[in-house]
């Protein structure tokens, strides 16, 4: 684990914060979202992950999943790291018109999301699973540079970013569980 990209950020004071996150975004979400510590996963063969707190980006960086055979001991580790309360998952499916694309194909991604399903599921902590194009098109490039988010050379953990700040925007505003 120790290998792969880990980016450090300092948290936001959002009492003397005067960016547009905090203008345009932070003050829309709601306390209960607040409380929680949210690993969010963009899973594949590069995982990009984030943890929010207090709806502020804490920490973020990409992971190397090639070896499977390592996946039990490095999610174990990265787990325990995040110390979440809530995860959220970039979901995959097989759409109608790419199933000639994946014939043979050993779907890695789809595995990954299993593994890491159990691994909420024995860390008894809350999962949601969103799909790519619907933090995509909330959180975009240029949204995530204007409010001090996007992570150069890092796209794995801005997509792992998109996820967070959309679950936390639809959770606050009830339109999910």
């Amino acid at each position: 684990m120790m290998a792969n990209d880990v980016i450090m950020r300092k948290p936001y004071v959002i009492g003397s914060c005067t960016n547009s996150y905090a203008a345009e975004y932070f003050k829309y979400l709601s306390a209960d979202v607040r409380l929680q510590r949210i690993l969010c996963l963009d899973p594949g063969e590069t995982m990009g992950w984030c943890v929010f707190q207090n709806g502020l980006l804490q920490i973020c960086g990409q992971l190397g999943m090639l070896d499977t055979n390592e996946w039990y001991n490095t999610l174990t580790q990265f787990f325990n790291m995040a110390s979440p309360t809530h995860c959220v998952i970039e979901n995959y499916v097989v759409y109608a018109h790419k199933l000639k694309d994946h014939a043979w194909n050993s779907l890695f991604t789809s595995r990954l999301i299993g593994a890491l399903e159990l691994m909420c599921s024995m860390h008894r902590f809350p999962k949601k699973f969103q799909m790519a194009s619907e933090a995509k098109s909330f959180a975009t490039d240029d949204k995530l540079r204007r409010w001090g988010l996007y992570q150069v050379s890092h796209r794995h953990a801005n997509d792992s970013i998109r996820h967070g700040l959309y679950y936390m925007l639809a959770t606050s505003n009830g339109r999910e569980e």
